[in-house]
């Protein structure tokens, strides 16, 4: 048996422990360990074991021995004190593992602080696409603050009674609906929907209701009527010279004879009829061209005859010529140079060169907004027909009256206001179409009692 017990033995390993790395590695320090780890549970918990006195580790029973408690007899009514088995799902489950936590990673900022990038960020130097991202957010701050300033500014200023035909004021929101979705605000009547820039702007601004001209009152003055009837008389002039010249027109249009037109017939109906006589005096010409084309090509110069060892340049002749490149490239740029150092001291001359441009600049603006404002008060073209204005109503001075019992109406209202919606250029102008009249055919209809 001992000679078992020494093979079963094993020898005992033996490592050098002279520095403090082995030292650590290859001592057994484990009944330290658990001595402290117990002392750390010991804290914990309460405190050290071996500082307590022994009323606070011991408890002295000193009560009375209870007596035996009977088993409570069942009754039929014992379930309703018992949990109900719909609320076991919620209670917890010990044979179900729990789900596992999942370990925190390092912070990203602590494991990328010590980057390049991040520590030119921390000290204020910015990529070009940074930069420019950092002064938009800025400039974005700064836009939205000044629209909350005017916001709560206009909000401040909204008077309680305003104008019913007017925009009239925001409505106000209560608190619960401040931070509701636009969708429902706006199909839900709570926010104004957001009209056109030019929805509270007139397309013209012609008066719906024009102001006559003075001398068409039922009772003008002899100056007023005159004037009108002045008017209506350079109207009536200039309506007969455009006729007359339509007239004109009409005239220079050449009529053809009856001889004319039945030669242009006989010319139309024999089309076809000779043309093997066209096609050889076509062949004829197309010699001709050809003997033309011949005579052109042996009058001509002769191509540039091919290049021989004799003809091609030598180095000396390459280099001269390089020189002289070099020497007319040097040129511009010197005369180039005295162009911009010239520029410098005409500085005066252009800064006048840039005021009469300027000027000029501005007199065209000037002009186009002139013309803008003539276009938006007169009356644009939606269709093919132009607005023609309505004659003037008038009366002569053998027909005017003293009171309005005896006045007689001239023109129609009707027609008064069709024309100002035209003119205003909110319907389009129309002319009167008068279609072709039907040809109807004119039969006996035989089986009508009053045909026998």
């Amino acid at each position: 048996m001992e000679s078992t017990e020494s093979k079963t033995k094993t020898k005992r390993k033996r490592v050098s422990k002279k520095t403090k790395r082995q030292w650590r590695k290859h001592s057994n320090i484990k009944d330290i360990e658990d001595f402290l780890e117990e002392q750390r549970v010991q804290e914990r918990t309460g405190g050290l074991v071996a500082e307590k006195e022994d009323k606070d580790l011991f408890v002295v029973d000193s009560g009375l021995p209870s007596e035996e408690k009977r088993p409570k007899k069942k009754t039929k009514y014992d379930f309703r004190s018992q949990p109900l088995r719909c609320y076991e799902n919620l209670l917890p489950n010990p044979h179900i593992p729990a789900v596992p936590k999942a370990k925190p990673r390092g912070d990203k900022r602590s494991r990328s602080a010590n980057l390049p990038r991040v520590q030119n960020k921390l000290h204020g130097i910015f990529t070009p696409r940074e930069a420019v991202k950092i002064a938009e957010a800025r400039a974005n701050r700064k836009k939205k603050r000044l629209q909350m300033r005017r916001e709560d500014k206009m909000r401040d200023k909204l008077p309680e009674q305003y104008d019913i035909w007017s925009e009239g004021p925001k409505s106000d929101l209560p608190e619960k609906l401040k931070n509701a979705d636009p969708f429902f605000l706006r199909y839900t009547k709570r926010t104004r929907r957001k009209v056109p820039a030019n929805y509270y702007q007139k397309p013209t601004k012609i008066s719906a209701v024009e102001v006559v001209d003075p001398g068409a009152s039922y009772n003008p003055s002899f100056e007023d009527h005159q004037e009108l009837l002045q008017k209506v008389y350079k109207d009536e002039l200039a309506h007969l010279k455009t006729e007359k010249h339509l007239e004109q027109w009409s005239k220079g249009v050449t009529k053809w004879p009856a001889g004319k037109l039945e030669e242009n017939y006989l010319q139309e109906m024999s089309a076809g009829l000779f043309e093997e006589e066209k096609k050889e005096e076509k062949k004829e010409e197309e010699e001709e061209t050809e003997k033309s084309e011949s005579k052109n090509e042996e009058d001509a110069p002769l191509p540039n005859p091919p290049a021989t060892a004799e003809m091609r340049k030598t180095r000396k002749q390459r280099r001269i010529q390089a020189l002289i490149r070099a020497t007319e490239r040097q040129r511009r740029a010197a005369k180039d140079e005295r162009i911009r150092m010239n520029d410098v001291y005409r500085l005066k001359k252009l800064r006048n060169e840039i005021k009469k441009r300027e000027e000029a600049t501005a007199r065209k603006r000037k002009k186009l907004d002139e013309k803008k404002e003539k276009l938006a008060a007169g009356t644009k073209k939606f269709g093919r027909n132009r607005f023609e204005d309505a004659p003037m109503a008038f009366k002569l001075s053998d027909e005017l009256v003293g009171s309005l019992r005896q006045l007689q109406p001239e023109g129609s209202l009707i027609f008064d206001r069709y024309k100002n919606l035209q003119k205003r250029n909110l319907i389009e102008a129309k002319v009167k179409q008068r279609g072709a009249k039907r040809n109807l055919k004119e039969y006996v209809v035989k089986g009508h009692k009053g045909i026998k």
